[in-house]
């Protein structure tokens, strides 16, 4: 979907000590795809985590020629999409796909005209799955429409060549609701339905409750889910008639994503058998344990004044990833570098023009079994 138009404003009447400010703006977009062939596909094929702030009223006061401050709200909408090919991957499932192997089950054959050679006592031939083969497509759409924060903010400006600043936001709290759909495979619902119909399958089914082998299920979907609250600050130093450097350090309290609940309005298949062998699991909420730690980072930017009209802006921030290499995984956030490019243009005394340009790159290697989120080879293991 195309971005919103953003726009923004200020209003300084002339030896007035308060600014007054609003804009609207992309806090936080975070989008990812990948190829259907992709393996990476069973860890999201599709997702969308993005806070959009429609609203943010801001009032500044200049206390002193030295000192000003200044406060805001924000008032944001958060949306949390996830597209995500599914595995099951336990014990239960891999001891099936041995003994279809020891009976020499047809899955070259069509469903429903595969030869069940222990029928009608226990049917293990009527679909072909495994702990490494796809199980269906799960689609959860959620939101919340308005969720505030608000921050504050002060600056120092001792010298007309160093500033000095820093500001503060607040975390959010929200319980984002939504529909999802777990579109299950041909296979999958042809070998439930197939256990199911036998004797001895039937038997095991109901004392342990486990998938009837339905095409698909729906219906809606909730998760508490929270924006970290962040501290920032930083120093502008004019070094040269030529030259100014800004130097940033922020922290985020990533540490409050320890883990996400996504809560199910009703069983789902997919999760009674998971939750033989994962306390991560029941039959209606899955747990992913995310593990993230607070960070800090910093960020460097020079400006080249030009001439008194034209300012030319070089930026470069590095960002250490708040995921442990041991829970990699469901927020894929490897440490980071952000290359930034911008020019401002003083058109008039009432007219300024700006726009920048920016670059991430972000590299990991993750070894086979060193993250229980992303490759671990344990059967119990059900992310």
């Amino acid at each position: 979907a195309p971005l919103p138009f953003q726009f923004g404003f200020s209003v300084n009447e002339p030896g007035s000590k308060f600014t007054f400010a609003a804009k609207n703006y992309m806090h936080s977009p975070l989008g990812l795809f990948k190829d259907a062939e992709d393996p990476g596909t069973f860890l999201g094929k599709e997702a969308a985590i993005q806070r959009y702030t429609f609203f943010s009223p801001a009032v500044g006061y200049e206390i002193s020629d030295e000192w000003s401050v200044g406060a805001g709200i924000q008032l944001s909408h958060q949306g949390f999409a996830i597209a995500q090919n599914n595995r099951a991957p336990n014990f239960l499932i891999a001891v099936t796909e041995i003994l279809q192997d020891a009976f020499a089950c047809e899955f070259d054959k069509p469903i429903g005209k595969r030869r069940d050679p222990l029928q009608p006592f226990l049917s293990l031939c009527q679909g072909n799955i495994g702990p490494w083969d796809s199980v269906g497509r799960i689609d959860i759409d959620m939101q919340q429409s308005l969720s505030p924060t608000y921050n504050l903010g002060v600056l120092w400006e001792p010298t007309d060549w160093f500033s000095w600043g820093a500001s503060y936001m607040t975390g959010a709290e929200m319980e984002l609701r939504g529909t999802f759909l777990m579109d299950y495979t041909d296979e999958w619902t042809a070998f439930w339905q197939g256990f199911n119909g036998s004797i001895i399958g039937a038997i095991t089914a109901a004392i342990l409750g486990l998938p009837r082998g339905v095409p698909f299920e729906a219906g809606n979907i909730y998760m508490d889910y929270e924006i970290p609250q962040t501290f920032k600050s930083g120093i502008s130093m004019r070094v040269h008639p030529e030259w100014t450097v800004n130097l940033d350090a922020t922290w985020t309290d990533w540490s409050v994503w320890d883990e996400w609940t996504f809560h199910f309005d009703r069983p789902l298949e997919l999760l009674t058998t998971a939750r033989l062998l994962s306390g991560l699991v029941t039959e209606d909420s899955l747990t992913l344990p995310l593990g993230l730690e607070d960070t800090w980072h910093y960020g460097i930017g020079i400006t080249q004044h030009v001439n008194s009209r034209l300012d030319i802006r070089y930026g470069l921030e590095l960002r250490d990833s708040p995921v442990g290499k041991d829970v990699f995984g469901p927020v894929p956030v490897g440490d980071m570098k952000h290359w930034g490019i911008g020019f401002g243009y003083k058109w008039d005394k009432q007219t300024k023009v700006g726009a920048s340009m920016f670059y991430m790159q972000s590299v990991d290697y993750i070894p086979n079994n060193t993250s229980c989120n992303l490759n671990c080879t344990n059967f119990t293991n059900v992310v």
